[in-house]
């Protein structure tokens, strides 16, 4: 069993739009499907460039950028979008470095804090992602059910030795 806990990654200056089934086709090839944690920025990065040379200066950027990540979270689309994976985010925290490093000078410091990484946050609730792998003799459901017994049978064994306890005290 493994869990992560879900990263909330912010691009400047564009809103993060969950990929769904009606837009997968539109901005991926019909043979790429997205992973249960990805989402596709809304903004191209490249559109506010003035000329082709700071259209290709941008984009080399955001390519590099993409490419600091050891993990690969983020693709560069043709049309100058990315797509954040947020699943494979370890929060090694690469990209940010590259971004702080690198990309803060670009044009009086326009990209400075070009990305934010924090765990996600529902209200003081983090989201998670727990994933049980089995060898096939139980399913995953089964696996965990029994585990909060064994949790629910160690919970009571403990409240009753506390009882025994502060019963001879």
């Amino acid at each position: 069993a493994t869990y992560y806990i879900v990263p909330d990654i912010r691009i400047k200056g564009c809103q993060n739009t969950p990929l769904n089934e009606n837009r997968i086709h539109e901005q991926r090839p019909p043979h790429e499907v997205p992973a249960a944690g990805q989402t596709l920025s809304s903004y191209v990065f490249t559109e506010s460039c003035i000329s082709e040379d700071e259209r290709k200066t941008v984009r080399g950027l955001v390519q590099k950028f993409s490419e600091s990540c050891p993990t690969k979270v983020f693709t560069l689309t043709q049309d100058d979008r990315l797509v954040i994976d947020l699943d494979k985010c370890t929060y090694c925290n690469e990209c940010k470095d590259f971004a702080n490093d690198e990309m803060s000078n670009y044009g009086g410091g326009e990209l400075k804090d070009f990305v934010s990484i924090k765990e996600k946050d529902l209200g003081g609730r983090r989201e998670f992602i727990f994933t049980v792998e089995t060898t096939g003799a139980q399913s995953p459901e089964q696996i965990v059910m029994l585990g909060f017994d064994v949790v629910v049978q160690k919970l009571a064994k403990t409240r009753s030795e506390l009882i025994k306890l502060r019963a001879t005290h």
